[in-house]
């Protein structure tokens, strides 16, 4: 799948999220916090950063996302990326919920592979990876109105988790 292809399907599903609730939101702020992990290989590597650039790239000038309101971690450290640890996820949300208020809308992309089994299920990062329960802490932590997207392989087990209204 091309990159544009790919940035294009997930920019589909997050302008259909986002659209549901523009008009609560007309005053509100917009976060976005992108986090590709461990790829896994070269060839994984190069796709996600070149998802996550198109993508945070479109946040910002089709959506008019402020650049300090993209969040953007990678399993390799760039200029205005930071590291995808669990800490940084942590660091990351914890920024979120300083920097945004009820009213406002907070998107989170994962891009990478992940895993499920055993009524488990994580988003592989650098290093220990965050269980399904560390992820649902953190999302409930941030106020505002959650579009949370998880296009890793072994999802499936976070709809269930972390769906909730708002």
């Amino acid at each position: 799948m091309t990159v544009r292809r790919a940035v294009g399907r997930v920019a589909v599903v997050v302008a259909l999220c986002l659209a549901t609730v523009a008009s609560q939101a007309s005053a509100a702020d917009r976060f976005a916090l992108v986090i590709t992990g461990a790829s896994g290989g070269a060839e994984y590597a190069e796709k996600y950063a070149n998802w996550r650039n198109a993508f945070t790239r479109l946040l910002r000038e089709r959506f008019a996302y402020p650049a300090d309101h993209v969040i953007a971690l990678s399993e390799k450290e760039e200029s205005g990326v930071r590291l995808a640890t669990r800490e940084q996820v942590r660091v990351a949300f914890a920024e979120l919920r300083r920097r945004a208020a009820k009213d406002d809308v907070v998107l989170v992309l994962l891009i990478g592979h992940g895993t499920a089994g055993d009524g488990s299920a994580k988003f592989n990062l650098v290093g220990p990876d965050l269980t399904i329960e560390d992820w649902v802490d953190l999302v409930k932590s941030v106020p505002g109105r959650l579009v949370f997207v998880n296009s890793a392989s072994g999802s499936f087990p976070f709809l269930e988790a972390l769906a909730a209204p708002n």
